[in-house]
């Protein structure tokens, strides 16, 4: 349920009355960022660090939302990156077809008879 409230002196104040049948209770709360005086959120944090934590969130949201470059202006794959998505191709199609606990369970019946892992 969403209500409104007002905060004032330490309190948070409902708009419109409201009876809550617990004593205690959890409540998310969503506040501007201008609302905020930054200094209570990082105390005892270096400025320094707090700055360099906002301009590496700077950095990683412009990476988010940077576009993709157009399918001709990437690099070509070299022969380890095609193994690789091959590699991953084949496990895949392991996994779905369910032989790969066969195989894996075969491979550890021959290399520790005394052991059973699955």
């Amino acid at each position: 349920m969403q209500v409104e409230a007002v905060y004032r002196n330490g309190q948070l104040q409902f708009v419109t009355p409201l009876k809550i049948r617990q004593d205690s209770l959890r409540v998310m709360v969503t506040i501007p960022d201008e609302a905020v005086e930054l200094n209570s959120i990082h105390r005892g944090i270096p400025s320094e660090v707090v700055e360099g934590a906002r301009e590496m969130l700077a950095r990683m949201e412009a990476i988010r939302k940077a576009p993709m470059p157009p399918d001709e202006a990437l690099p070509e794959m070299t022969d380890k990156q095609r193994e690789r998505i091959e590699a991953m191709e084949l496990r895949d199609e392991m996994i779905l077809s369910g032989s790969d606990r066969k195989r894996r369970s075969l491979l550890v019946s021959k290399t520790q008879p005394n052991k059973r892992f699955f």
